[in-house]
């Protein structure tokens, strides 16, 4: 086994405290730390600072997670408000954060990824400016006038969900949420979402594809739960093959580059390399990666 580099996360500020390890092998893109594996290791929401080594063949990456929106509501594993540290390639120093107090995130990190990029130049794409007009469009001709959009929609991703059905907990997808005001004659209005999960990979040619992978739709309950349910969920299924539709006509304009791998990093960063600490919420955006 072959280790690209190390990073140490420790319970208490100035690097103190009970220490815990991590090392990512030379094969993998990311290693991954929900909820539940930080709590055996006795340091959910108990991380205080941090060190990040540095490495020759790859710039080393080290995310953590608060898992909840904005503070206040649970947003799942690998989401919510983050901070990223960043060791350049070849830097021949540490990257230390000894007090994650100064960005607001003291005993906070609720998941953690580390990840690694290559030196190659890569191109970073935003997923709210490749679909998010796609989706407008689409969403409000499947609707038609029974339902109409409730705010902007949450564009984000979902990184290895456990038990979400058609999902594979060894992937990751990008995420569409909209919450919905569905209209109902001589009635009261009714509250719904529809979320849409997205699978984007690069195909033996090494062309960027991607499909929608899973749909969902909620509606609140009532007396007209049942009929609103019986025409939503044909629209919402339809909205699905419309929606992989329109991510290839999306994707058809990059179709002629052939990439090596595709991956993501959390939040708008379209500049490369990434700074070596940022902050961001998992709502703001999500970045694509393609390297070549």
């Amino acid at each position: 086994m072959c280790i690209d580099y190390l990073s140490l996360v420790f319970a208490d500020p100035e690097l103190k405290g009970r220490t815990v390890i991590y090392g990512l092998e030379n094969d993998q893109r990311y290693y991954h730390e929900n909820s539940v594996n930080l709590m055996n290791r006795g340091i959910y929401k108990q991380i205080s600072s941090a060190m990040l080594f540095g490495s020759v063949g790859c710039y080393a990456g080290l995310i953590f997670f608060d898992n909840m929106h904005f503070g206040m509501l649970p947003a799942g594993e690998y989401n919510g408000s983050f901070i990223q540290i960043t060791n350049p390639l070849s830097s021949g120093s540490f990257v230390n954060v000894n007090k994650l107090a100064d960005y607001k995130f003291d005993n906070k990190t609720a998941s953690l990824i580390g990840m690694k990029s290559y030196s190659r130049i890569p191109v970073r794409l935003s997923f709210r400016d490749l679909f998010y007009e796609k989706w407008i469009e689409t969403i409000d001709r499947e609707l038609g006038s029974d339902a109409e959009r409730r705010g902007e929609p949450l564009m984000t991703w979902e990184m290895w969900p456990q038990g979400a059905p058609g999902l594979n907990s060894k992937l990751c997808y990008l995420k569409i949420h909209q919450p919905i005001t569905i209209l109902v004659p001589c009635w009261w209005d009714y509250k719904a979402s529809i979320t849409y999960h997205i699978y984007l990979f690069l195909d033996a040619n090494g062309s960027l594809r991607g499909q929608c992978a899973r749909w969902a739709y909620w509606i609140e309950g009532g007396v007209k739960h049942g009929q609103i349910e019986s025409r939503l969920a044909p629209k919402v299924i339809n909205g699905a093959a419309k929606l992989t539709e329109r991510i290839g006509e999306e994707l058809e304009e990059i179709s002629a580059f052939k990439f090596s791998d595709i991956y993501y990093l959390p939040g708008r960063q379209l500049d490369f390399p990434s700074p070596q600490i940022i902050t961001g919420n998992t709502l703001d955006d999500v970045t694509l990666v393609l390297e070549f």
